[in-house]
């Protein structure tokens, strides 16, 4: 984290990838985020400004069993949680109610509930099992009242 005016922000966050090519490809042609650094080693992927996104190639002996399950996610904020999913859902990603270790995948097109911090979201997984959560925030999510002065 930086700090910034007093402030701390996520300044990155790095996964570690079974296969480096597969990871690009879905970071850049599923979440359509944009790739800022591409190299054998790592690939940089632009979460928004001051943000980004590490990918690392790291060599697995089998199965990845790294445990990176559970809680261990970032989250995207979009401005229109319905369409987003309905994108996902058209290009056959699996959409979950909450984390994996819920176990609770959507069965039917997502619909938008608010949750626990009065956010509408959802989750998924990348190419390697690591999960992601895509989010809206409401006029009430915890995020948006406790940043008003």
């Amino acid at each position: 984290m930086i700090i910034n005016d007093g402030e701390l922000y996520i300044s990155k966050l790095t996964y570690h990838v079974k296969d480096l090519n597969k990871a690009k490809s879905f970071y850049s042609n599923i979440l359509l985020l944009d790739l800022v650094e591409d190299n054998e080693e790592r690939v940089l992927v632009k979460m928004n400004d001051f943000q980004i996104l590490e990918l690392i190639q790291h060599p697995f002996s089998g199965n990845n069993n790294t445990d990176n399950k559970g809680y261990c996610h970032f989250a995207l904020i979009v401005h229109d949680i319905v369409k987003e999913a309905r994108r996902l859902e058209a290009i056959g990603t699996q959409l979950y109610h909450g984390p994996q270790t819920m176990n609770y995948p959507y069965t039917t097109p997502y619909e938008a509930v608010k949750h626990s911090e009065n956010t509408y979201n959802f989750y998924m997984h990348d190419v390697d099992d690591n999960e992601i959560e895509i989010m809206q925030y409401s006029d009430e999510s915890f995020q948006v009242v406790y940043s008003k002065d």
